[in-house]
């Protein structure tokens, strides 16, 4: 009777096996030779369930794979390598594979970014809170040189102010913010704006704000009054866009250095 009819465990065993390159052939055929010393073709279809007409040349792509191996009697018996040498034999094939598709993806990657640095020209839409954060931390992550950010105190105390104290402390960062309750990262200085929510409409709501990071790229989040899911971004590193922000922040910034109406603290 063939093995896929009494054997319970078959199809599970199977699919373990499809994961490391053998076809459900391959599979009943290398579970056959395991239970006998050497078989024939037929003695092969007859345990496997394997059709006979298929037999030869799934034992072929075995022989090729390291798992199999053929006698010189006649007629000619097969007999399964070892599980233990099999699934290393396997492994193996696949680490191969994979450090080569591994090699030539990462070129064609890199070769993409060469062409596109310094004119990214995409403005991607983001959101719901969570996708904003994780993007915003990503990006504070990356900061070389500087952080510009607008924002209000209770969104920078949620959601960035541990992000901010973990920056290289070769990060310059300059915030804009309604108030400040806590340590100031190092490196940091912060312009409290006493009417916050008179100096821009958009930046009101707790969530919303801008953020510019190494000049490069920029961050602008839309809060939502009513739902945290409706909450939106806009992210690029446009050159225009990045432009247009840093033009904005540069006459905000140095209006409010002037103005009676800003209080500037430092980490220093």
């Amino acid at each position: 009777m063939p093995m896929g009819e009494y054997q319970p465990e078959s199809e599970r065993i199977n699919e373990s096996l499809k994961s490391l390159g053998l076809t459900k052939y391959e599979a009943l055929v290398y579970m056959a030779l395991l239970q006998v010393e050497g078989a024939t073709a037929t003695e092969i279809h007859e345990i496997s369930g394997v059709p006979r007409a298929s037999v030869y040349s799934v034992i072929d792509k075995l022989i090729h794979k390291n798992i199999v191996n053929i006698s010189n009697t006649t007629p000619k018996r097969f007999s399964a390598v070892p599980p233990d040498e099999a699934v290393r034999s396997l492994m193996g094939t696949i680490k191969n594979d994979a450090d080569l598709a591994l090699n030539v993806l990462s070129n064609l990657y890199e070769t993409r970014q060469n062409r596109s640095e310094g004119r990214q020209e995409f403005i991607w839409s983001i959101s719901g809170q969570e996708n904003i954060k994780l993007k915003l931390k990503e990006a504070l992550i990356s900061a070389a040189k500087e952080v510009f950010l607008m924002s209000k105190w209770d969104f920078i105390e949620d959601s960035l102010l541990n992000t901010l104290y973990e920056l290289n402390s070769s990060v310059r960062v300059e915030i804009v913010t309604d108030k400040w309750e806590k340590k100031i990262p190092s490196n940091t200085n912060v312009l409290l704006l006493k009417e916050f929510n008179k100096c821009n409409a958009k930046i009101a709501n707790s969530a919303s704000g801008v953020y510019i990071i190494d000049k490069k790229k920029v961050l602008l989040i839309m809060d939502s009054e009513s739902d945290e899911a409706d909450t939106s971004a806009l992210y690029s590193e446009s050159y225009g866009f990045v432009n247009f922000f840093l033009t904005y922040w540069n006459f905000v910034n140095r209006h409010l250095k002037h103005s009676h109406e800003t209080e500037i603290i430092s980490s220093d």
